[in-house]
C-alpha cells in the first residue's frame, strides 16, 4: 500500500491514534505494582476475611431461629462475601520480587474460594434437609481449614 502526501499524514495520524487508545486500554505502559502497593491489596484479604467471620458468627448465632429461606440468603451473602478472596487472586501486575509467591497466593486462594463453595452448598443442601454425611462435611471443612493454613504460610513471605 502506498500513501501520499496529506493520506500519508491522515494514515500516521490514524496509527498514533490508534496505539494511544490501545496504551489507554491497558495493553501498554501496564508496570509491575510497587512492594508497598502490592502489600496494600494483599492486605486487603483481612478486610474480606474479617467480613466473612462476622456474617458467619451472626448467622451461626441467628440459624436456630431463621426460617430456611433467610437462612439461605444468609449463606448467599457470606458467599458473596467471600468473592473478595478472588480479587486479590486477579492481581495480575505483582512486584517481580513476589511473582512467584502470588501465583503461588493465586493458587490458595482459588483453592480456599472452591472449598468455601463447597461449604456454603453443603449448609444449602442441609437447609433443603439434604445434610453431607458426616464423613463428606469433615472432607469440605478440612479442605478450608487446610486452604486457610496453606494461605497463611503464603501470606508470611510477603512482608
Amino acid at each position: 500500500m502506498v500513501v501520499k502526501g496529506n493520506s500519508r499524514k491522515r494514515f500516521f495520524a490514524l496509527v498514533v491514534v490508534a496505539l494511544l487508545a490501545v496504551c489507554v486500554l491497558g495493553a501498554c505502559g501496564s508496570k509491575n505494582l510497587s512492594k508497598k502497593e502490592y502489600i496494600e491489596e494483599v492486605n486487603k484479604l483481612n478486610t474480606v476475611s474479617e467480613e466473612f467471620f462476622n456474617a458467619m458468627t451472626e448467622w451461626a448465632g441467628n440459624a436456630m431461629t431463621m426460617d430456611t429461606e433467610t437462612a439461605k440468603a444468609g449463606v448467599e451473602e457470606m458467599r458473596e462475601i467471600t468473592k473478595g478472596f478472588g480479587e486479590v487472586a486477579a492481581i495480575e501486575n505483582p512486584p517481580k520480587e513476589y511473582a512467584d509467591t502470588h501465583k503461588k497466593l493465586v493458587a490458595g486462594l482459588n483453592g480456599l474460594v472452591d472449598a468455601l463453595d463447597k461449604y456454603f452448598d453443603s449448609l444449602i443442601m442441609g437447609l433443603d434437609g439434604e445434610p453431607l454425611s458426616a464423613e463428606e462435611l469433615l472432607a469440605v471443612q478440612t479442605a478450608v481449614m487446610d486452604s486457610i493454613t496453606d494461605i497463611s504460610k503464603i501470606l508470611e513471605e510477603i512482608q
